[in-house]
């Protein structure tokens, strides 16, 4: 009977420390589960994060691509000012030319100052009429040229501005590519 209690207390002590090492272990990856859950939804949220910050990423190079067309179109804006311009001045050189043959012919008495040839009223008309078109012509060019170059002006005076407003939103950009390469390397 001694023999068979001692080898049942045996068997009682050999259960109660499998049955405490299974509680254990139960315990240890009830743990692990719960931490795995935790690093699950925190690797969620860094996937959500990165996503996020990619994103805004991509958008401030867009907006970086958009600033360096807006300069090349200031660029551009800037040299049909310059032609405009050269063009004006041509176009007053001549009208003055223009006013000028046009007071010569008002004056002349009998005779075309420019060819020399006898000049009656009706030929003074015709040709007094053929100069005003030109110059007419030359004025509507000027005026066109002019009107032109206000509308340049305000283009570049937008496109400013907007190159402005860009700049201020770039200043965070280096920051962000910082962010996300800090959110790859946790993830990873």
């Amino acid at each position: 009977v001694s023999a068979t209690t001692d080898r049942l207390a045996e068997v009682n002590a050999a259960l109660q420390a499998a049955q405490a090492e299974l509680e254990r272990q139960a315990s240890l990856h009830r743990n692990r589960l719960a931490n795995a859950q935790q690093s699950a939804g925190s690797l969620g949220e860094l996937q959500a994060d990165l996503g996020d910050v990619q994103a805004e990423v991509l958008r401030l190079e867009a907006e970086e691509t958009r600033r360096t067309e807006l300069n090349n179109a200031i660029s551009d804006l800037k040299a049909e000012t310059a032609a405009l311009n050269t063009e004006n001045k041509t176009l007053r050189a001549e009208m003055d030319r223009i006013k000028t043959r046009l007071n010569q012919i008002e004056a002349a008495e009998a005779v075309c100052p420019l060819c020399r040839q006898p000049l009656d009223d009706e030929h003074k008309a015709a040709l007094l009429a053929d100069i005003t078109a030109e110059g007419t012509a030359r004025g509507d060019a000027y005026r066109e040229n002019a009107a032109r170059q206000g509308e340049i002006k305000a283009e570049i005076e937008a496109n400013q501005r907007a190159i402005l407003e860009i700049d201020s939103t770039l200043t965070r950009l280096a920051a962000l590519r910082d962010r996300a390469a800090a959110l790859s390397a946790r993830l990873e």
